[in-house]
């Protein structure tokens, strides 16, 4: 049978012993364009090739699988096997509910597929327990009536009028556009407005505040709507540490405290970017690099470009490449064409490309500059649970980070999706 062959043929486990992917009944591995699902024993369950994108689906136990040819989303189950025939526009999970899309608009349904409700909706958001849902166009400049949905599909009308349905949800705020004035406030889940709308613009909340804006300008507000900031400022970003504002030709740096906000930088010119637990300074002549207290770390050339490592370090890019600046050691890694953070699990995604004309080649580092893998592959992406996925030619190559070195579960070969279907 041709899922037999396909098996045999595509799946090739490299090392010897026992090896287990994490204790779940499957795992979905998506990687440059190609997906499989594999179950608990690195069995393939699907051929590489039949679908461009697998994604769990909520706490369902289901899949979406984005077809290769058509782009068309099915069902599968833990087995890889097809939940229903239809194909689905859009597919999201929600807790134990589906969202879906058929192409008549979108509803709620159960882990089975079946609907909870007849109404079909032109935009769904999930909202706490909750979901924000639009009947009208939410792309037009006519407004949109607001609706709730529990999870048993139970509709309730929430009376209020938004306009572009422009929604910015965050720490059990969310940011809207009211019609009846053309002004920002925030709704709390219950589709009620929790801050009146009276701004001319409103930033999601981040650590109990938000960036809003009134004709004096750009000041902050917590919560409950209480500035923290006045509107004073043109322009003004906010991070999980920092808070950035420019006043005029004035740049303010303020760093947020459990006792409040404390200014750490006051400067007549620059541009300041946050870089987790420090922040940089780009001036006409140099650029800084700050602590959180705003002592300086690093004095560097004004075409120096610092980006947000992981933690206790910065990307730097100069006009010799990309490397990693440990802040606490002043040490630097070794230097590539390019340098991101790859994971939560501290590892870097680092480039190298022979000439102007080659494609970049891709490995892994880790933050103390160690290289996993070396940089040979045209694809490389992490997946959930610890594994990566890595592309190399007509082969998906997954490995598991084990004791700070890459282990190689397993090889496959790809084969297309008009392979698949003979």
């Amino acid at each position: 049978m041709i899922w037999n062959r396909f098996v045999r043929a595509l799946l090739a486990l490299l090392v010897s012993g026992t090896l287990l992917l994490p204790a779940r009944a499957s795992t979905a591995i998506t990687v440059d364009g190609f997906a499989l699902l594999l179950d608990e024993d690195c069995n393939v369950l699907v051929p590489v090739g039949a679908y461009s994108r697998i994604d769990p689906l909520g706490t369902t136990g289901l899949f979406s699988a984005k077809r290769a040819e058509d782009g068309k989303i099915l069902l599968l189950k833990e087995s890889g096997a097809p939940l229903t025939e239809l194909s689905y526009l859009s597919a999201a999970g929600w807790g134990e509910l589906l969202l879906l899309d058929e192409g008549g608009g979108s509803y709620p349904a159960g882990a089975d597929a079946a609907p909870l409700t007849h109404a079909r909706y032109s935009k769904l958001l999930p909202f706490g327990k909750s979901l924000f849902a639009f009947k009208t166009s939410v792309y037009d400049d006519i407004a949109d009536e607001l609706y709730v949905l529990q999870s048993d599909g139970t509709e309730t009308d929430s009376g209020v009028r938004l306009l572009y349905a422009d929604i910015v949800q965050s720490e059990g705020l969310c940011a809207a556009r009211n019609a009846e004035n053309g002004l920002y406030g925030y709704l709390n889940a219950e589709g009620a407005w929790a801050i009146e709308p009276q701004f001319l613009s409103a930033g999601a909340f981040l650590g109990g505040s938000a960036v809003v804006g009134l004709p004096s300008g750009m000041g902050l507000i917590d919560a409950e709507g209480e500035w923290l900031l006045s509107p004073l400022y043109r322009d003004m970003r906010l991070s999980p540490r920092f808070v950035i504002c420019q006043e005029r030709d004035a740049l303010f740096v303020y760093e947020r405290t459990n006792e409040g906000l404390m200014m750490r930088w006051i400067s007549e010119e620059g541009y300041a970017a946050p870089l987790g637990e420090y922040f940089a300074v780009y001036g006409e002549e140099e650029t800084l690099l700050l602590s959180a207290d705003g002592e300086i770390l690093e004095e560097l050339s004004a075409e120096v470009l610092l980006l947000p490592g992981q933690a206790g370090q910065v990307i730097l890019y100069d006009a010799e490449g990309a490397c990693v600046l440990d802040c606490e050691t002043r040490t630097r890694t070794a230097r590539f064409d390019h340098v991101s953070r790859l994971d939560a699990e501290n590892l870097y995604l680092c480039a190298l490309q022979a000439s102007g004309t080659e494609p970049y080649r891709l490995g892994a580092m880790d933050k103390n500059g160690k290289m996993l893998l070396q940089a040979e592959y045209q694809s490389l992406m992490a997946q959930d649970d610890g594994l990566y996925a890595a592309k190399n030619g007509d082969g998906i190559l997954l490995f598991r980070l084990e004791q700070g070195s890459m282990e190689l579960l397993l090889q496959i070969e790809i084969v297309t999706a008009k392979e698949v279907s003979q």
